[in-house]
C-alpha cells in the first residue's frame, strides 16, 4: 500500500513539472539580422608627386657685391696718337679719309645711306700710359653727348700682344658708363683659336673666323675680380679710359703689346663677328669717301677704328700700324654755301685723301 502511494505521489509530481513547463512562453527562433548594407569606400586621396627639391642655387653675384681688392688710380699722361677725323666734313655728309676697309680700319661715324653724322662715334685721339700695376687707353671722342635712338653705342680696345696683326683681347663696354672707376658693363674677350681677321688681318679676304670667342671676364665674374676696369674722364666728359692689369699679358708684360680703339653702333656690334671687313664685301658694306665708287655707307655703318699702336717695344704689325705724324690742328667744320665748301687745309694721309683736296 505504501509503495503505491510512493509511486502516486512521483507521478504526481512528475506531472504537475510537465503542466508547469507547459505553461511558460515559447521562446522565438532568433533570425539572424540581415548584414549591414555595404558602405561606401571613401575615396582615396590623390596622390601629388612633389619635384624633388633642387639644390639652391647661388645667386650670381651682381658687380656690386664683388669685393675689389685693386681699383686703378689716376691715368698718366701717354703720347697721343690722332685718328682721322669725320667732324669737320660731317655737314658734307662724308669722311675725308681714314676708312681703310682692307685693313679693318672704319671711318664711318654716319648712318647708312643718308649719312648723318654720329659725334660719339667719332674718335679723335687715343693714347696709351702705364704705372707700376696697371696699363691705361684713353679714348677721346669728338662729342660723347646726343646718342640716337637705335645706334646705342659701345666701346672698345683690341690687344695684340704677338704683333701679328690679330687682336688677342678685347675689351668692351657698353652704356652706361660712370666716372668713377667701374667693372659694371665691361666685358674682357679673348681669340683663343686666333682666326680674327681671317686668313689674312690685312686683307678683306671674307675669311672671317668666329672673333673673340671666349669670354673672361664679364663686370667682375672671372678668375679675377679687378681685371679691368672703365669710367668717363672726370676731368673731360668727352674721354673713356680703360685699365687693365698687366697680368693681362701673357708671359712677360714688359715685351709690350700693340692697341687700337673702337667706337660701335653698328647693326653688329658683336665681338664673335670680328673682323667686320671678312664679313662683306666693300660694295655691300659701303663707303664714307665721296670719290670711292661704293659712295655712301650701306651695310657697314656706324663704326670707327683707329690703326694699331705699339706701347713699351718697336715690334709691330707693320701694315696696320699708324704712321708717325705730329700733332693735327682740329679743322673747322665746312658749310655749304652757294658758292661751295669753305676752303680747309688738307692733311695728308696714308691711305685715301680727300677728293676736294689738291
Amino acid at each position: 500500500m505504501r509503495k503505491t502511494l510512493y509511486h502516486l505521489f512521483c507521478l504526481g509530481v512528475i506531472l504537475s513539472l510537465l503542466l508547469t513547463a507547459c505553461n511558460l512562453p515559447t521562446a522565438k527562433p532568433v533570425e539572424p539580422s540581415p548584414p549591414p548594407p555595404p558602405t561606401a569606400k571613401p575615396p582615396e586621396k590623390a596622390t601629388v608627386e612633389l619635384p624633388s627639391p633642387e639644390p639652391t642655387a647661388m645667386p650670381t653675384p651682381m658687380p656690386t657685391d664683388i669685393p675689389h681688392t685693386k681699383i686703378p688710380g689716376n691715368v698718366p699722361g701717354g703720347t697721343r696718337i690722332y685718328d682721322s677725323e669725320a667732324y669737320s666734313t660731317a655737314s658734307l655728309k662724308y669722311a675725308a679719309n681714314g676708312d681703310w676697309y682692307a685693313h679693318n680700319r672704319f671711318e664711318r661715324p654716319f648712318t647708312p645711306k643718308d649719312m648723318n653724322y654720329l659725334s660719339y662715334i667719332d674718335i679723335q685721339t687715343f693714347n696709351i700710359s702705364k704705372d707700376t700695376e696697371w696699363f691705361f687707353v684713353a679714348v677721346e671722342f669728338a662729342e660723347l653727348t646726343n646718342w640716337v635712338e637705335g645706334y646705342e653705342p659701345a666701346f672698345g680696345v683690341e690687344i695684340d700682344y704677338d704683333f701679328d696683326g690679330r687682336g688677342d683681347f678685347l675689351l668692351w663696354a657698353m652704356p652706361s658708363l660712370e666716372k668713377d672707376w667701374s667693372v659694371k658693363n665691361l666685358k674682357v674677350f679673348r681669340d683663343v683659336n686666333r682666326n680674327v681677321g681671317g686668313n689674312r688681318p690685312d686683307q678683306a679676304d671674307g675669311k672671317a673666323g668666329d672673333g673673340y670667342e671666349k669670354l673672361v671676364f664679364d663686370a667682375g665674374l672671372g678668375d679675377d675680380p679687378d681685371l679691368a676696369w672703365v669710367r668717363i674722364d672726370p676731368a673731360n666728359p668727352n674721354f673713356i679710359q680703360f685699365a687693365f692689369k698687366q697680368s693681362l699679358i701673357p708671359g712677360n708684360p714688359s715685351n709690350g703689346f700693340e692697341a687700337a680703339a673702337w667706337a660701335d653702333a653698328s647693326n653688329l656690334k658683336d665681338p664673335a663677328k670680328f673682323a667686320y671687313n671678312d664679313l662683306m664685301t666693300i660694295e655691300i658694306a659701303g663707303s664714307p669717301l665721296k670719290g670711292d665708287l661704293n659712295y655712301p655707307i650701306k651695310e657697314l655703318y656706324a663704326v670707327d677704328s683707329t690703326c694699331y699702336r705699339s706701347f713699351g717695344t718697336t715690334a709691330s704689325y707693320a701694315p696696320l700700324q699708324c704712321p708717325v705724324s705730329e700733332e693735327k690742328v682740329k679743322r673747322p667744320p665746312r658749310e655749304n654755301t652757294p658758292g661751295g665748301p669753305t676752303p680747309v687745309v688738307c692733311i695728308p694721309s696714308l691711305t685715301h685723301v680727300d677728293p676736294n683736296c689738291p
